[in-house]
């Protein structure tokens, strides 16, 4: 439903400003019971704990909560996973990074993970379920708050998602 929204450019956003070490730890509570059924250590860096943000919360979360729990999903038993979030004031940037020590992508499927419907192991015994839809709709959610949504990764050592918002 929100992908159709924000294809006929009809999803409202509602901003409001709120402080990044809640944020931040809200999204790290929300998936700590996954991350602790496969032993994966589940860590949080934040390098400003007073800072906040005019965003739209819900929409932020939705983001960061997928980046999360895909991270979780292709992270192996005794993985890592790891939410950091950096004010960079000399920019007036506020970035975050979600980093895995899971299976990771490779290179030449890098460009095609966030286009709608992606999955790039489609084949019926893939052993990671989903639509496809996420990081499709991380991205459009990142555009429309006038950020960015990147990934870098490398095969059988994890990947790297970063999401790079102004600061309001």
């Amino acid at each position: 439903m929100d992908l159709a929204k924000l294809e006929t450019g009809k999803l409202a956003l509602r901003y409001q400003t709120f402080n990044l070490h809640h944020f931040g730890e809200g999204c790290v509570e929300a998936v700590r019971r996954q991350a602790a059924k496969k032993q994966i250590e589940l860590r949080y860096v934040l390098n400003d704990h007073t800072a906040e943000l005019t965003s739209d919360f819900q929409r932020l979360q939705q983001i960061i909560h997928h980046l999360l729990t895909n991270a979780l999903k292709f992270t192996e038993v005794g993985g890592q996973v790891e939410l950091e979030i950096r004010c960079e004031t000399a920019v007036s940037q506020v970035v975050f990074v979600v980093r895995d020590t899971g299976i990771g992508i490779e290179a030449a499927d890098l460009e095609r993970i966030f286009e709608p419907f992606v999955q790039l192991d489609s084949s019926l015994a893939r052993q990671h379920e989903g639509t496809g839809l996420g990081l499709g709709l991380a991205a459009k959610m990142a555009h429309l708050l006038d950020g960015e949504l990147t990934a870098a990764s490398t095969p059988s050592k994890g990947s790297t998602f970063t999401l790079i918002l102004p600061w309001k």
